[in-house]
């Protein structure tokens, strides 16, 4: 099957654009034999940062969270 992947960026970008997998997914990868697998090559967090206009604008960890005045009116 032929593909064609369009994308504006020269190169891979550094910043994570998939934060999580839902647990829908990880029962379909389940179901395919893939579970395993997927998980042992994941990355584990254990905090992220929301970021808007290069300013943080909410912050979450294992123990805290927070999220600032503008997170909230938008």
């Amino acid at each position: 099957m032929p593909v064609r992947i369009v994308d504006r960026l020269p190169e891979p970008t550094t910043e994570s654009r998939a934060i999580i997998v839902h647990a829908c997914s990880l029962e379909m990868f389940e179901r395919l034999g893939l579970v395993d697998e997927l998980i042992r090559a994941g990355v584990v967090t254990i905090a992220m940062e929301m970021h808007s206009d290069g300013e943080v604008v909410a912050r979450t960890g294992s123990h805290s969270t927070w999220w600032t005045a503008r997170s909230r009116t938008r």
